[in-house]
């Protein structure tokens, strides 16, 4: 008895016939070998693993084995105390753990990326100590005019310029002449530099290096957001685990799931196409990835780096006091121990090491990138808002300069 599982199993009906490959093929056809028996395949009519449905009996394939319609079943399957009541499970075959796929998480550029080297309060500081340079300045520029006899013109637009002018590196011919006032110039030129500085250094850091947003890296995430709805295989380990919850995030995440499916492997594109996350096992996950690289060349899907299960034992089930199941332990054992079955499932997956990168690590993805429209759109946005101010401010005083000719 099977259910396809890609990468462990792939299964084509030709008429009335199965034709199996992948890993647990070659572990069938081995334990046929060894243990001398020929098999007939069958598939569970729900096409689950199989969960409890009441007064101890299963659905699925564990249901099936628990009735004795079958002998065994391939899998592999998680090994959980519940389905260990009634079905007795071979020697592990390989550890695995569930995590959640999503889309991949791309470069964003950030129309506000010119503010963002300095926090909102960083940038308030910085205005407030501009502020309190030109009232300063222009206090004791004032009086000690008088004092001295000194003849400033325009001392408000003066200050005010110059104040500007030294932030932002500009040169100025124009100094007071007085000692304390040129003790304020001096004081505001070397805080200009430090602010100016750093921040140029930091905005060709965070422009230079691409920015990735995480939305979806744990359960919690999952929950917290709303774009992304999702779904899990029905009637599998995973389904069970967060049926056992009463509270929390786990029971939280079944009461609003979308909705089931049947195999991982074969909604990877509904995933890619950003239509829903998919709560999967590992192997899964590294198949689809391999696949989508395989076909398109980049990476579309990505794998949450907080496990959902953690050392998932994987094995397959027989049914209770079957005499298959000691020698088979044995065959399966060997296999496992000589690294044998391992290679088979790695071999499956040839393509997703690239795509097991975090976002923006992948080739053609370099850590430091040219510079292009879309990390500066939101500074010539300023610019444009700036320079249409400044003809409004013009036709303002164009328009009072006439009526005072006509007045």
């Amino acid at each position: 008895m099977l259910y396809r599982w890609i990468p462990f199993l792939k299964l084509r009906k030709n008429g009335d016939v199965f034709e199996i490959e992948g890993p647990m093929e070659k572990v069938l056809q081995a334990l046929s070998d060894v243990l001398d028996f020929d098999y007939v395949i069958r598939q569970p009519e729900d096409h689950s693993w199989g969960s409890p449905i009441g007064d101890g009996m299963f659905n699925g394939m564990v249901g099936m084995v628990q009735r004795e319609e079958a002998e065994f079943a391939l899998g592999p399957f998680s090994l959980t105390h519940i389905r260990s009541t009634v079905v007795n499970f071979s020697v592990p075959v390989i550890t695995d753990n569930k995590a959640i796929m999503v889309p991949r998480p791309q470069i964003e550029a950030e129309l506000s990326g010119f503010l963002l080297p300095f926090t909102f309060t960083v940038w308030g500081l910085v205005l407030l100590s501009a502020i309190c340079i030109f009232l300063a300045f222009l206090f004791l520029t004032a009086y000690e005019s008088k004092l001295f006899n000194l003849n400033y013109k325009n001392l408000v637009r003066t200050s005010a310029m110059w104040v500007i002018k030294a932030f932002t590196q500009e040169g100025t011919e124009w100094l007071p002449k007085t000692d304390a006032a040129r003790i304020i110039v001096a004081t505001w030129i070397f805080a200009s530099l430090v602010f100016m500085s750093s921040y140029s250094g930091i905005l060709t850091a965070m422009l230079s290096a691409p920015k990735v947003r995480i939305p979806v890296d744990s359960i919690e995430d999952l929950l917290r957001q709303s774009k992304l709805p999702w779904r899990m295989e029905f009637n599998s380990m995973t389904y069970q685990y967060f049926s056992e919850a009463t509270e929390g995030p786990r029971k939280e995440i079944l009461d609003k799931i979308e909705g089931f499916y049947q195999n991982c492997f074969e909604i990877k594109e509904n995933v890619r196409n950003k239509e829903f996350a998919a709560f999967c096992d590992v192997i899964s996950i590294q198949k689809a990835m391999s696949w989508d690289f395989r076909d398109s060349g980049e990476c579309h899907l990505y794998m949450a780096r907080e496990m959902v299960y953690s050392n998932i034992l994987m094995a397959m089930p027989f049914r209770i006091n079957s005499t298959y199941r000691e020698p088979a332990n044995e065959v399966l054992y060997r296999l496992k121990e000589s690294g044998i079955f391992n290679y088979w499932v790695r071999s499956e997956i040839t393509n997703a090491t690239e795509c097991m990168k975090p976002p923006g690590k992948t080739s053609g993805q370099e850590v430091v990138a040219p510079l292009n429209l879309s990390n500066f759109l939101g500074s010539f946005l300023l610019v444009l808002g700036g320079l249409g101010l400044g003809f409004l401010v013009f036709l303002i005083e164009l328009m009072v300069a006439t009526c005072k000719r006509w007045l």
